[in-house]
């Protein structure tokens, strides 16, 4: 049930989802929702430290090509359209 097709996704939003202990907010729950989930390299590298559930959810996420660490060279446009 995607509803974005594409989310950027920052330091303060992670944080404050992976507060949430006993569900894994950022990988079941955005992961459902957004088709797929960028992350800039500095924030990934970083920035989202602790909690460290908030890494390894992004980090399954990656690995199911759902989420892409990204930077100034590789983040796709905000204004693209992508075909529909």
């Amino acid at each position: 049930m995607i509803k974005w097709e594409k989310a950027l996704l920052d330091s303060d939003f992670s944080f404050k989802l992976g507060q949430w202990t006993s569900v894994n907010v950022i990988e079941d729950y955005v992961g459902a929702l957004v088709g797929k989930i960028y992350i800039h390299r500095h924030i990934y590298e970083q920035e989202i430290l602790t909690p460290r559930s908030v890494k390894e959810q992004i980090d399954r996420l990656i690995a199911k090509g759902k989420a892409e660490v990204v930077d100034l060279s590789t983040l796709p446009s905000p204004l693209e359209k992508s075909p529909r």
